[in-house]
């Protein structure tokens, strides 16, 4: 009845790809309502590695075929570096880490090559130079890092991987009250000082249609499908 709603991270999207037995249909049974904000991932590389931007990271990663290695602080960024490497057809290792901190260390001391995930765990590192921002996988550049260009400037095409923050409701509840939510949504997440908020942790407020927010949802829910087939990722029970 748009009196219960859920607020969810990129589990939304992510889950149906990764969990065998949903108790729930993802797309019949929740409705997307409107978009909150979006945090692009950063790819970032060991101070050890001998790149200095993504271009030159994909090409030596070509050039010593299973020689690197990648950090990941859990599905979600196991997955956006399953995509980078699919789609720069790359051969390397993922070494699980028991969350972002960890993974985080692990770049900073070399004993991954690289990671991408979102910047919380990095900002402390790379004010103090001990880690390489090479590229942002999002649309935009982000604000906290100006310097530091998109995945598209850079070289990589259309790579993009990130955290979706969105608001959704039961699928059968009314278009009409969607609708309203959604409106009320916008106007709340275009207010100066929640862009403010939002940006000071990387992510970027992106007002949407409902019709536009599901038609991303469902297509991300696809993308992520086809990801962990072509990466042979066995479903969680």
């Amino acid at each position: 009845d748009g009196y219960t709603i859920l607020y969810s991270a990129t589990a939304s999207t992510q889950n149906p790809a990764l969990y065998r037995n949903l108790p729930f249909d993802p797309i019949k049974d929740l409705q997307p309502v409107f978009e909150i904000a979006q945090a692009p991932y950063v790819i970032f590389a060991s101070p050890n590695l001998p790149v200095k931007n993504a271009q030159e990271l994909v090409e030596y990663a070509r050039k010593n075929p299973g020689k690197l290695n990648a950090a990941s602080g859990g599905l979600g960024t196991q997955l956006s570096v399953e995509l980078f490497r699919i789609k720069n057809k790359l051969s390397l290792e993922i070494i699980p880490y028991a969350g972002t901190g960890p993974s985080s260390v692990a770049v900073r001391t070399g004993t991954a090559d690289f990671a991408i995930m979102d910047t919380s765990a990095y900002t402390g590192f790379l004010a103090a130079g001990q880690v390489k921002a090479l590229a942002v996988a999002g649309e935009k550049r982000l604000s906290a890092l100006p310097d530091v260009p998109t995945a598209r400037e850079a070289g990589l095409g259309d790579y993009l991987a990130g955290t979706l923050f969105g608001v959704y409701v039961q699928g059968a509840t009314p278009m009409d009250i969607v609708q309203k939510v959604n409106v009320i949504g916008n106007r709340i997440i275009s207010q100066p000082e929640i862009i403010e908020k939002l940006r000071k942790f990387g992510a970027e407020p992106n007002p949407k249609s409902v019709d536009v927010f599901t038609k991303f949802v469902h297509s991300e829910i696809a993308l992520w499908k086809g990801i962990v087939k072509q990466a042979n990722i066995p479903p969680v029970d």
